[in-house]
């Protein structure tokens, strides 16, 4: 019986200790200022669930983990953590299953906590390129050049 209580603090007492842990960070201040608390076009992705990500690299170690650390519109938000290990590190993030598209669009919208001013820029952290790679009806891939990162926060 002595064991059985130690366990179940035990365990309660780690599951606080993963809760007070986690960081709930704030959502970006624009979207404050112009109290935007919801998303004008519902997405065909989000990060609330991201079990069957990956992540594959080239000249590359990343890693993609769902977090609290920004907010946007629900719980969670995805943290791309990379570095490069050689030249012209690639890297492609992808869900578990791809994306179907069942009516014509325009735009692509994500946003982006980036790490390196353009007017300052810190070659220990090289700006990145960020492309969305589609695939045509006939499966072959198109890719979508959508900016280079030149801002922080």
């Amino acid at each position: 019986m002595r064991i059985a209580i130690c366990l179940f603090v035990l365990a309660s007492l780690m599951a606080a200790a993963c809760e007070a842990e986690e960081v709930v960070g704030k959502r970006p201040y624009e979207m404050d200022w112009a109290n935007r608390v919801q998303d004008d076009h519902p997405p065909l992705v989000d990060f609330e669930d991201m079990h069957g990500w990956t992540v594959n690299t080239a000249n590359a170690a990343a890693s993609i983990v769902r977090t609290r650390e920004q907010q946007l519109w629900d719980t969670y938000v995805a943290k791309f953590t990379y570095r490069a290990t050689g030249n012209g590190p690639t890297y492609l993030i992808a869900p578990s299953q791809p994306v179907k598209i069942a009516q014509p669009f325009d735009a692509v919208s994500l946003w982006v906590y980036g790490n390196n001013w353009s007017y300052a820029p810190n070659p220990s952290t090289p700006m990145v390129s960020i492309t969305a790679k589609f695939l045509d009806a006939q499966g072959r891939a198109v890719n979508v050049p959508l900016t280079t990162v030149t801002w922080e926060q």
